[in-house]
Parts: C-alpha cells; structure tokens; sequence
C-alpha cells in the first residue's frame, strides 16, 4: 500500500476484516468473533479480488430536466447500467428527475426539499423513497409548486382534478 500510495477506503477494511474472520475465527475452537493467532490464519486478501462486497450504501440522484448545459441522457444511461449489472440495484440506487427546475436551481420548477432526509430514512430505518417532496420558490401570483418527484423510469402526471400547485393531484406512472 504505501509502495504505491493506494489505501483501500474503510469500507473495503471492513468486509476484509469479516472475511479474515469468517475464515479463521474457529481456528482456536470457538467462534466468538475473534482470532486468537493471527499468524495461524491463512486467509489470503487477494479471494476477495473481482468480487462485489455490498456495504448496504444508498445512494439518491436527482437529475434536473429543464438544464441547457447538462442534458438528462447521461444520468438515465448511468443508471440503465448499473442496473443492467445489477438487477435489484432499485434497492440502494434511486434516481429521480425533475421536470421544470434548470442548472443551479434556476426555471419554474420546483427543487427536491427532502433528498437528505429520505436518504436518512432510507439508511437508518430501511424505508426507500418512492417518491421526493419537491417545492419550488414563489412563481407567479408567489404561489409554491409542490410536487412529487418520481423515481426514474417512472414520470409524475396530473390526476385530471385538484389544485396544479399541489402534490396531491400528481401521482407517478
């Protein structure tokens, strides 16, 4: 590692470490957790070479749709891939896009208000957002356009009734 000032970040020390101990832990006839003789352990780093170790990360994206510099294909071919690669990849990767809001929070439309804190529920307590809050600032007449932002491939579309500024008369489709 320092030879080619490389360290593996601390989630790859930790499934290292409970590899090491899944291998080696009953070498002193009792499975407790821990290896009484290190040297006696002949766990080799390299098994875990090429093999995916999920750490239970999450990950929100939201991509907004009315920016003029960063088009949204992008972002939908990333995730189209990494779901390709990995199926159930809906169950700790969400991405969302957001009709009318531009580059830097600029255009009509309204922003994703609770992206840190359905991440939070979504890692502490294991509840995935279906869908983000979204506000925008004062439009015309200073109404707030809520609505819901909806994971992707998914899309929000009018109920047909109820007020346009509200969540409640989108739903996702």
């Amino acid at each position: 590692m320092n030879q080619m000032k490389e360290y593996p970040h601390p989630c790859e020390f930790a499934a290292i470490t409970a590899a090491a101990i899944e291998a080696c832990d009953g070498d002193d006839g009792v499975v407790d957790g821990i290896i009484s003789d290190p040297e006696k352990c002949k766990f080799e780093t390299k098994t875990l070479v090429g093999k995916k170790i999920k750490m239970g990360g999450k990950m929100i994206t939201y991509h907004v749709l009315a920016d003029p510099a960063i088009p949204p294909g992008g972002s939908k071919n990333y995730y189209d891939k990494v779901l390709k690669m990995d199926g159930n990849a809906h169950d700790f990767y969400r991405l969302f896009l957001d009709p009318g809001l531009s580059h830097c929070w600029g255009g009509p439309g309204p922003y994703p208000e609770t992206t840190f804190d359905a991440l939070k529920e979504w890692v502490e307590n294991g509840v995935a957002p279906e869908v983000l809050d979204a506000k925008s600032v004062p439009v015309s007449e200073g109404r707030v356009l809520k609505r819901p932002l909806c994971p992707y491939p998914k899309q929000q579309y009018y109920n047909g009734r109820g007020d346009l500024s509200m969540a409640d008369s989108f739903y996702c489709k």
